[in-house]
């Protein structure tokens, strides 16, 4: 969860750590801190002691055995030599370390029971917690009631039962999501609209000059003028060195098709539109001149625009992936295609999906679950 990985709430954690020691360790009448030190330390038992009581729930009567003890402590400040004691009395009826307040006035006076300082590692006893908890007898009910939860969050679990593991998950992330900003869970978003660009791009045939090593000179190069230069000598593994050694640098000329223009359209939904085609067709086809001209096929670039039911925030995304329901397939992330344009712009319906970011200034990972993978 991305609450308890940021630094800043592990600084908020420390710092409210480091106030509570600091004021647990200051003199009460000077105010220094970590001055106050143990002057004397007593314990005075009283022992076992056996004793009739009813039990409020059968009624009926029961033998008890407690230990009894009283504990004192006296701190003194190294400053300004103030003291103070602490006390502690109290009984219990086990000896695991839990301490009921049996005695009326330590009842009145701590308002709560108290564990036995000597035996501070106690607390980490099971049976002292296990008594601890309220409603004990509901527990049970619970994987009960999680479960009832689970299928109410998405019933497909019962139309997909092999894939419970997957619903868990999406169950669990949603119980979990108040404790995490980012927006990877599942949720259903709504189809605003598709967009769509085309291009085509126009060529020339003609002679363009490049410089190179004589050595990697291209085939049909013409060579224009050679020149010597210095260059590190060629190896075939990774050594560092400032040796060089005289080489032929070659500047030629190669007939290519260059790209001299690109005429775009864009639109949304449908129909797609593509640019015209400004270059006739030659009468002659065969070996290019210079000056000849050609187009080359549109290619077309697809975006769709989501919005979350849920949250309202609007996604626009240029990639797309898919989970196919039935057996949990998943189409990774990938350009989205004509068919992939035309059947999600056709839905009327909020569409089942995954939200990967990883922060809210990323464009996110949509995954979108289908019947059947339109790729």
């Amino acid at each position: 969860m991305e609450l308890f990985n940021s630094p800043e709430f592990a600084g908020l954690v420390a710092f409210v750590f480091i106030v509570l020691v600091a004021w647990a360790n200051r003199c009460s009448k000077c105010g220094k801190l970590f001055t106050c030190k143990i002057r004397s330390r007593t314990q005075t038992s009283e022992g076992y002691t056996h004793s009739w009581e009813v039990d409020e729930k059968s009624q009926r009567g029961k033998s008890v055995r407690r230990y009894t003890y009283q504990y004192n402590e006296t701190w003194a400040c190294s400053k300004c030599g103030h003291e103070y004691s602490t006390s502690c009395s109290s009984s219990y009826s086990l000896p695991c370390g839990y301490f009921s307040p049996e005695d009326p006035a330590n009842a009145q006076n701590k308002g709560r029971g108290c564990l036995n300082p000597l035996t501070w590692l106690n607390w980490l006893n099971p049976v002292a917690w296990w008594r601890s908890i309220p409603g004990k007898r509901y527990l049970p009910l619970l994987p009960v009631i999680f479960f009832i939860g689970m299928v109410v969050f998405d019933t497909e679990v019962l139309k997909y039962p092999t894939h419970w593991q997957d619903y868990l998950e999406d169950y669990v992330e949603f119980l979990l999501e108040p404790l995490s900003p980012r927006a990877n869970r599942r949720t259903q978003l709504e189809m605003v609209e598709g967009r769509w660009q085309t291009q085509r791009r126009i060529q020339e045939f003609k002679p363009v000059e490049y410089e190179t090593w004589e050595d990697r000179l291209p085939e049909n190069a013409r060579v224009i003028e050679k020149t010597t230069r210095q260059r590190p000598p060629q190896s075939y593994y990774y050594t560092y060195t400032t040796a060089t050694e005289p080489a032929t640098w070659v500047r030629y000329s190669i007939d290519l098709w260059v790209t001299i223009g690109t005429l775009t359209a864009s639109g949304t939904g449908l129909p797609i539109a593509y640019p015209d085609d400004p270059v006739a067709p030659s009468p002659s086809p065969g070996e290019a001149v210079y000056g000849a001209r050609r187009s080359e096929t549109p290619t077309v670039t697809y975006s769709l625009v989501f919005r979350d039911a849920e949250s309202e925030r609007v996604y626009w995304v240029e990639t797309i992936g898919f989970i196919r329901k039935e057996d949990r397939y998943f189409a990774w992330q990938r350009e989205i295609s004509e068919t992939a344009y035309r059947t999600l712009i056709a839905s009327s319906q909020p569409l089942p999906a995954r939200v990967y970011a990883r922060s809210y200034n990323e464009s996110p990972n949509i995954y979108i679950y289908v019947d059947d993978v339109p790729y």
